[in-house]
């Protein structure tokens, strides 16, 4: 299997591995919207331990949309890379920004999980990124070893051996 062939496949198994999370936590996005605008616009008025405890809230509600933002575009750019629309420069800085942000989301949801929490939730908002992150740091790998070995369109270093 070639190199294009190989972040193909990739890019396909980190999609179809992010369904369980995506379906998981994508309903939450419109409540984490209102949420964080509810709280950016509310007074700050109270005590200390009010205001310090509002500004937590926040930086989590922050750090929630941002995950958002960037699992919606490793997906779309999981598709890029499946469709090889993107020049390798872009499918390395893809890969690299994938595992970050599965890395992160695995981060995210590592406080939440108690004992008492359901070990299907567990396996999907924890183990599923990391699956996600693995396969990414690969196809980094992947991208960069290509770009080495053809460091222009058709002059690869490597050639693949004629079939008979």
């Amino acid at each position: 299997m070639n190199q294009r062939n190989l972040t193909r496949v990739l890019a396909v198994i980190c999609i179809f591995a992010a369904f369980p999370l995506a379906f998981l936590t994508l309903p939450w996005l419109p409540g984490t919207v209102l949420e964080f605008v509810d709280l950016l616009r509310a007074p700050v008025w109270g005590t200390e331990s009010f205001r310090v405890s509002r500004e937590a809230l926040l930086h989590h509600l922050e750090l929630a949309l941002s995950l958002y933002a960037l699992g919606l575009l490793a997906l779309g750019g999981f598709a890029a890379i499946a469709a090889k629309v993107l020049p390798r420069w872009g499918e390395l800085l893809l890969w690299i920004m994938a595992a970050g942000t599965a890395l992160s989301i695995s981060n995210f949801w590592g406080p939440s999980i108690s004992p008492k929490t359901d070990p299907t939730f567990i396996f999907i908002a924890v183990r599923i990124p990391l699956v996600i992150a693995a396969a990414a740091v690969i196809g980094a790998v992947v991208t960069l070893a290509g770009a080495r070995l053809c460091p222009k369109a058709g002059q690869c270093i490597m050639r693949e051996r004629p079939r008979k």
